[in-house]
């Protein structure tokens, strides 16, 4: 952040009076707009959307304080750093009962059970 300051990117004055207007081009953006392909504009929508997703809801303001700035910079920095990848505890446990599986499979499970699920979802990529 500039000055080495975190700062709230969207002051208290502004956030109701652009509510909606953004609210609405992002919904645009995000569901009309199309690249030369015909397929969405955004690449992670079209990401998404390609694999079958649908566009349920866009997040006011979704991880812009500065606890929620800080984790999207950190997450960042691990995966650009380490290529550590952040996840949420709902995946912590997905993953925690598949290693349990693979365990009590054996060698069967590991060539059964799948080591990946497709996608993931990351919370401030995909609400959209």
């Amino acid at each position: 952040m500039p000055g080495g300051r975190k700062t709230n990117l969207f002051k208290a004055a502004l956030k109701e009076p652009l509510k909606e207007p953004l609210m609405g081009l992002c919904a645009r953006y995000l569901a009309l707009e199309r690249g030369p392909t015909g397929r969405a504009l955004d690449p992670v929508a079209r990401f998404h959307l390609r694999n079958g997703a649908q566009i349920e809801r866009i997040n006011w303001l979704g991880g812009t304080s500065e606890k929620g700035l800080a984790q999207i910079e950190e997450n960042h920095e691990d995966y650009v750093g380490e290529g550590k990848v952040a996840i949420g505890s709902q995946v912590k446990s997905l993953l925690g009962a598949q290693a349990k599986l693979r365990k009590a499979a054996g060698e069967w499970g590991r060539r059964a059970i799948p080591s990946h699920c497709g996608w993931a979802a990351f919370p401030h990529r995909s609400k959209l």
